[in-house]
Order: structure tokens, then C-alpha cells, then sequence
């Protein structure tokens, strides 16, 4: 494509610090390589002195084979890389430190899984505070962590500091550890600090809007002496808050360098103009935000007789699913299964369309790994019920059920591997809790009559009888939608017990389905139609995309705390309006009268214009 005013403007701006703001498929990337060459041609900056940085490995490669491509092929030692990538570096310059030295997941969970035992918590929880220990050193505020239930800031912070201790006593530190030594490094070394403000000249960071305070930071702080920091995102594509990353580093870079040049890349050349207008108010509805008046510039004229934008009613999941089904077997007539993707809000979701693909013989493939549902904590949590029912006594089976509802046992009284219920009553008898005493008995009685039903009616037992239901209505926290979600695992689930008549043998169903669980790993061929979130689908394009369950309490997901919560949600959606080329279908539910169903709000500004009933839907091509 040829080059617009606006990119022209980007590509050429010389000294000093610049914004970009780049909708979607505003040839972003095209601009930044462009830009690179530019320098060196024409100011004859020094290759070696250009930093560019962006956020994943197989970005910045792609970046760097087209920068190759665009200078005929000839080799230029202009610095790619992600901020790790380039921060391992520069800490590697002046300690002894290795590949080796960076902690995997598993030794991260393999240090962190001990000090969780010692402090008697359950050991499932090490990904939700590893998590948590990553957005802390990152800079996310402390009151916003998203603690696993029961932990408070300090244990969190024992926890944290212990982590860091085990790790340091390796050897060992995280990539997180890295991009904070390296600001420490920084501020206590200021000639290690002047060096390398020396070697890189020119900066420039593609999809700034994900940036995390500490990665803002190191960049900011390279930059002081030459100010040549060229920075490139999209704040309206924003969507990794649960990172730390936040769009308004965009409104602090204005803040931090005010006589920045600001430049909007407003052409989209991969969508018609109804998607993108569509996309466009949505968006608009979001108030923290850079204003832009995103258009159509080049999308393709071959399906100019399809509708652009569809918004779809439908009664019930169901017949949502047998129209996408339906759908996306006709348009295989003008479009590649391989073109066309259905985005959901959660993964759960996907499983639920996959036996209408089936039937309608539709190749499909997964863009991330897929779990069975008998993985899902609900299905785990009631089969450690039946499994202690059935006589089993690790301790791992009554961490996960102690207190699923609340009974007020405490923990340390599992001090075994091997459990026995008997001797936690002696224990609690002991130390004089009679509450706890005779929630423990209260508890072995209603194993014993579990361990005598049939696998349906023991499920049911747990469920509304000891009170499982009831705690995770209390877990959803008034999120309908999310309850209903983790309601219908069990009721799946409890129905095909239905087929068992001894738990035993559900017990090795359910493991067998574990270790058998389904695995669809992302399509290399492109052949099958894309299944993936809106989080997976980011830098991706599609001829057709389907997005269902547009209703509130799914998009956006729960209920919304706060305005920032609510925009991020809707940017959400705005990434996966986006992700269309040539035809996009929005589908929600209206349910029944007895339980009826509110689309997303995120619908208002459209709704009217795109609006199309179900039943005559089914001929729309």
C-alpha cells in the first residue's frame, strides 16, 4: 500500500519525543519500518544505535525479517527485541548471569508449593499468587491484586518475600526480578545508566498502550539525555489490566513529555465501513480515551453483496449454536474455513459450540490449549467429596473440601500427608473447639451416607445438602452469569453420572477423562474455523467472525466495580468487532419469559442499526 499523510508524518518526525495512536490495521507496523529506514537513509543515524522493542518474541522477529525485506535484504544491526529481551541484556552486561538463571513456571511453582504447605494452604493456589507476585513487581497498586479467597495483603507479602528468598538462595530470579534490577540498577548506577542513554539515540516501542509502569519506566529513563522516544499503540486496544498494563500510559507519556508530537493513524485497511463504523461507536462510549475518527480505506470488494453487520437474537444457547453452525457451513462456499473465526468472551464457552461443529462435519482448531470440563475446580472439588466418601485420606483432598462451605476447621490440623477424620475430632477435642468438634462429626456423617449413594445421587448430596451450591453462589459474588457458568459444569457432569451406579467407577471416569482431556492445540494448517477469546484473538484477522453470547453478565464478564473496569471490558469487545474484514455476526441471548436475558449495554449504540431477527437471519448470506 502506498504511504498516507499521516503515516508520512510518523515516519518522518526527526528529534524529540513523538505519539502515535494507531487504530486497528492502520498499517502500524508498516509505519514503524518504514520509519527505521527513514533514519538511516536519511539522517544517518548509526543501525546499531536503534532500539526498537515490542512485546513478543514472534513480533519482534516478524518485525525484524520485514526491516531485512524492506532493506533489499541487507543485514543492519538495528537492536529488536522485547522489553525482557532487552533488559536481560543490559543486566547481563554487568553481572554474571545466564539463561539458567531464569526461574521456568514449574521452579517457580516447584519454590513456591513448600512455603505455601508450611503456612497450611492448598497448593492449587500457587498459579493465582505467582500471578499476583508478577503484577506486584510490575507495579500494580497492592489494594487491586486479585488475592486468592482467604489471603490478606501481609500473608501475601510473607509470601512474596519468602518466594524471593528461596529463589535468591538458588541463584535464581524471574523475568519480573530482571525489569526491576534493572531500574534499580539504574538509579544506583547513574554512569551504567548514562552509557546506555549513550547507545541507544533512537527508541521506539510498538503497542505502548501495553506497557506496565516499570517497563515506562526503563524506556523514560534511556531516553532522558536525547528525548528521541517514538511511541506506538492503540489505548482503545487496551486489554491486559489483569498484566498491569493500563491505556493511560498513553495520557502519562503526554503528561511526561508535553511537547510531544501527536499523530493519529485513523485509516483502517482491513475492514468495510460498516464494521468499522459499528466498531467506531462503540468504542466512542468509553471516556477515558484519545478521540479518533477511525474510516474504511481499502477492504476487500469481492463479498460486496454480504451484510457487513449482523445483530442476532436467539431464545436459548442452543439454537444460537445451530445458527453459527449453519453459517459458517454456507459461507464455506466464498470463504476458507481457515478466514472465518467465532471469538467468545471465556474459554469455557468454546466447549459449548463444539458438538454442533461436529455434526455439521466443520473443521475446527483451537487457538490455546483446551481443558475438559471434569479440569474445572467445580467437577474437582465434588469428586474430592466422593473420593473421601469412598475412603481416601490425602491431605490435598481435604484442603480442597474443608471448608467448602465454611465449616471454621482449621487448617493445622492437617499435619499429615495421610489424613484421618478421627484423629482431626480427637485434635479438635483437645483444643477445646466444640464448634469446630461438631462440624468435623457433622462432616464424617454426611460422607457416610455419600459413600452409599449412587455417583448421581451423591453429587446431589454435596451440592444442596452439605452445601456446595450455596458456597459457590457466595464465591460468584452476585455475578449471576459467572455462578450460572460454573453451575452448568455440575450439571453436565452430574448428568452423565447418571450412567454409573457405583462411585468407584465414576472415580475412574473422572480420572481417565482427566488424563484423556481434550488438548486442541492451535491449527498450524489454518484449515478449521479459529476458536478462541477475545484476548487470544488480538493481532489476528478474519474474513468472517462471529462473537455469541453478547449479554450482559458475560460481556462484559460479572459485574463491573468501576467505570475503568467497564471500559476495559468494552475495549475487549471492540478487539474482537475488530478482528472482521468482511462480514461480522453479533449474537445474544433474549432467554424466556420465566428467565429472560439482557443483551450487553455494549450493544446501545448499535443496536437499532444492525439489528436483525432470528428468523429471517438464517437466509442472510
Amino acid at each position: 500500500m502506498g504511504i498516507n499523510e499521516a503515516q508520512s508524518r510518523a515516519i518522518t518526525h526527526y528529534g524529540g519525543p513523538c505519539l502515535v495512536l494507531a487504530g486497528p490495521e492502520s498499517g502500524k507496523t508498516f509505519t514503524l519500518v518504514k520509519r527505521v529506514k527513514y533514519l538511516i537513509e536519511k539522517h544517518h543515524i548509526p543501525p546499531g544505535t536503534i532500539l526498537v522493542i515490542t512485546y513478543t518474541k514472534a513480533a519482534a522477529l516478524s518485525m525484524q525479517r520485514r526491516f531485512i525485506r524492506e532493506m533489499g535484504g541487507k543485514v543492519y544491526p538495528v537492536v529488536f527485541g522485547t522489553f525482557h529481551a532487552v533488559f536481560f541484556q543490559i543486566y547481563k552486561k554487568q553481572y554474571p548471569v545466564n539463561r539458567d538463571c531464569i526461574l521456568n513456571s514449574e521452579e517457580k511453582r516447584f519454590l513456591l508449593t513448600p512455603i505455601l504447605r508450611k503456612q497450611n494452604m492448598e497448593e492449587n493456589m500457587a498459579d493465582d499468587v505467582l500471578s499476583c507476585i508478577s503484577l506486584y513487581k510490575n507495579g500494580f497498586p497492592p489494594a487491586k491484586l486479585p488475592f486468592p479467597d482467604n489471603m490478606d495483603y501481609d500473608m501475601f507479602r510473607y509470601l512474596a518475600a519468602e518466594y524471593d528468598r528461596q529463589a535468591a538462595v538458588r541463584g535464581k530470579m524471574d523475568f519480573d526480578d530482571m525489569l526491576v534490577r534493572c531500574r534499580t540498577l539504574f538509579q544506583e548506577r547513574a554512569e551504567i545508566q548514562k552509557y546506555w542513554q549513550g547507545r541507544f539515540g533512537q527508541i521506539l516501542v510498538d503497542e505502548f498502550q501495553d506497557c506496565n509502569s516499570v517497563q515506562y519506566e526503563l524506556v523514560k529513563s534511556l531516553s532522558v539525555l536525547h528525548r528521541n522516544l517514538f511511541v506506538t499503540g492503540d489505548d482503545d486496544q487496551a486489554i491486559y489490566g489483569f498484566r498491569g498494563a493500563s491505556p493511560g500510559i498513553m495520557r502519562q507519556f503526554e503528561r511526561d513529555f508535553p511537547d510531544a508530537e501527536k499523530i493519529f493513524l485513523e485509516a483502517n485497511y482491513r475492514s468495510r465501513e460498516g464494521i468499522v463504523t459499528a466498531s467506531r461507536r462503540v468504542i466512542a462510549e468509553n471516556k477515558e480515551r484519545f478521540p479518533k475518527n477511525m474510516f474504511a480505506a481499502g477492504s476487500d470488494r469481492r463479498f460486496s453483496d454480504m451484510r457487513e453487520v449482523s445483530i442476532l437474537p436467539f431464545a436459548e444457547k442452543n439454537s444460537q449454536f445451530s445458527y453459527l453452525s449453519a453459517r459458517l457451513s454456507r459461507l464455506s462456499d466464498r470463504i476458507p474455513y481457515g478466514e472465518m473465526a467465532v471469538i467468545f468472551r471465556t474459554n469455557r464457552e468454546i466447549e459449548s459450540l463444539l458438538p454442533f461443529l461436529v455434526q455439521e462435519g466443520i473443521p475446527f482448531s483451537v487457538k490455546s490449549p483446551k481443558k475438559g470440563k471434569c479440569t474445572h475446580f467445580t467437577v474437582q472439588d465434588i469428586a474430592a467429596y466422593l473420593q473421601l466418601a469412598a475412603g481416601k485420606r490425602e491431605r490435598k483432598l481435604w484442603l480442597r473440601i474443608l471448608n467448602k462451605p465454611d465449616r471454621g476447621v482449621r487448617r493445622e490440623l492437617l499435619t499429615k500427608e495421610m489424613v484421618d477424620l478421627q484423629e482431626m475430632i480427637r485434635d479438635s477435642e483437645r483444643y477445646g473447639r466444640p464448634e469446630e468438634t461438631a462440624a468435623l462429626r457433622r462432616l464424617g456423617r454426611l460422607l457416610d451416607k455419600i459413600k452409599v449413594m449412587s455417583p448421581y445421587l451423591a453429587i446431589s448430596m454435596v451440592r444442596y445438602v452439605v452445601g456446595y451450591e450455596g458456597w459457590l453462589k457466595q464465591k460468584a459474588r452476585n455475578r449471576i452469569a459467572v455462578y450460572e457458568n460454573w453451575k452448568e459444569y455440575l450439571d453436565a457432569v452430574q448428568k452423565e453420572a447418571g450412567k454409573f451406579e457405583d462411585i468407584k467407577d465414576w472415580l475412574s471416569f473422572i480420572k481417565q477423562e482427566e488424563e484423556n482431556a481434550v488438548r486442541i492445540q492451535d491449527g498450524q494448517d489454518g484449515e478449521g474455523v479459529q476458536l478462541m477469546t477475545m484476548h487470544a484473538s488480538k493481532g489476528l484477522e478474519f474474513s468472517y467472525v462471529g462473537i455469541p453470547n453478547v449479554n450482559e453478565g458475560i460481556i462484559p464478564y460479572g459485574i463491573m466495580p468501576d467505570m475503568a473496569a467497564e471500559e476495559e471490558e468494552r475495549r475487549l469487545f471492540f478487539v474482537g468487532m475488530t478482528r472482521a474484514k468482511t462480514a461480522l455476526d453479533i449474537l445474544y441471548l433474549t432467554g424466556t419469559k420465566e428467565h429472560p436475558r439482557l443483551p450487553s449495554r455494549f450493544l446501545n449504540p448499535i443496536l437499532k442499526a444492525y439489528s436483525v431477527s432470528s428468523s429471517t437471519s438464517s437466509s442472510n448470506s
